[in-house]
């Protein structure tokens, strides 16, 4: 049972980043046509979370990589690196696709992935025979502190973007890609911190079929690609950008060339423009509907109503042809 349980994690394994490739080269399809800032977050994303599983894989099964072997407690410290990592990314994408940001998000993540990682690579080996000896010293207390603090973090920035994405709705949105997210991000740190501590207390207990639990991340990671697929990749916007029909500007030829100019910061600086609301003005240059901008962002239309109209009252606006001639003016 285990040589097939091992096969069959294996085959997991190149599904899963065959997968992964795919979708990276789709979105860096859509960034090259469309020059999109959240596809490129969400770029970051996805390679921080490749990266993650290809290290697992190495690590777990290094009786394929005999060199990677003799150094495995050093590769335990990368899967610990690219785990904080991708988690800093993730939360990196989901404000961007959000429109919010987590107050002092980064000193967080920062402090707790720093205290983790140090922490983990110095006294889990230690702390390993402490557990199992049932000796409660500081060693033992610093790594479930290490543990626990991270766990606690993530789940506090998630759930803080979650409630402020929640009260900026008008009415309940069909884009589930923050919920979506940010539960899986939860429920990622919580295994990942019951790896941790099983490790140490149940070391026994951590085999399935003969098999490291933790190589059921790659279950976790096969879902939420699959699950990005209806989520990002197969909306309208995407699909056009792909085949090279996004729509010419209804605006005229001047009005998209503002985009590309530091127009809209000094715009946005002026008026005290929100990151959502900056995005919105960027769309509208390139003569995007109401509908458009809609799809584009993964929004409903009521909530692009709402903030047309915070930017109208912002800028002293009556239409879209008086903001375009508000930019023109800035311009110049």
């Amino acid at each position: 049972m285990p040589d097939i349980s091992k096969h069959f994690f294996i085959s997991l394994y190149i599904i899963s980043f065959f997968l992964g490739i795919v979708l990276l080269t789709l979105n860096q399809i859509y960034i090259a046509r469309t020059n999109d800032t959240l596809h490129k977050k969400l770029q970051y994303y996805n390679w921080t979370f490749w990266a993650h599983i290809m290290i697992n894989f190495i690590y777990f099964y290094g009786l394929y990589f005999w060199s990677a072997w003799e150094i495995k407690h050093y590769i335990l410290l990368v899967v610990n690196g690219g785990y904080v990592i991708f988690v800093f990314f993730a939360l990196y994408m989901l404000q961007g696709f959000a429109g919010i940001n987590i107050p002092h998000y980064k000193k967080i993540l920062i402090s707790a992935s720093a205290f983790y990682v140090g922490i983990f690579f110095l006294v889990y080996e230690d702390a390993k025979v402490f557990a199992q000896n049932l000796i409660w010293n500081k060693t033992l207390i610093l790594f479930l502190a290490c543990v626990c603090f991270l766990v606690i973090s993530i789940v506090f920035c998630c759930i803080v973007l979650w409630l402020k994405w929640m009260r900026q709705k008008i009415k309940l949105r069909k884009d589930f890609l923050i919920p979506v997210f940010c539960t899986a991000l939860i429920a990622y740190a919580i295994f990942n911190a019951y790896v941790d501590i099983s490790f140490c207390f149940f070391r026994e207990r951590t085999s399935l079929w003969g098999i490291n639990v933790y190589n059921l991340t790659i279950i976790f990671y096969l879902i939420l690609n699959i699950a990005s697929i209806p989520l990002l990749y197969r909306r309208e916007p995407f699909i056009n950008a792909i085949a090279g029909k996004l729509e010419e500007p209804i605006l005229g030829n001047e009005a998209a060339k503002i985009v590309s100019t530091t127009t809209i910061a000094e715009f946005a600086k002026k008026f005290h423009l929100t990151f959502r609301e900056i995005e919105i003005v960027e769309l509208i240059c390139h003569g995007k509907s109401n509908p458009d901008i809609s799809q584009f962002l993964f929004i409903s239309n009521n909530t692009v109503k709402h903030h047309v109209n915070n930017i109208y009252k912002k800028t002293g606006v009556k239409n879209r042809y008086e903001l375009i001639s508000q930019l023109k003016s800035i311009r110049n």
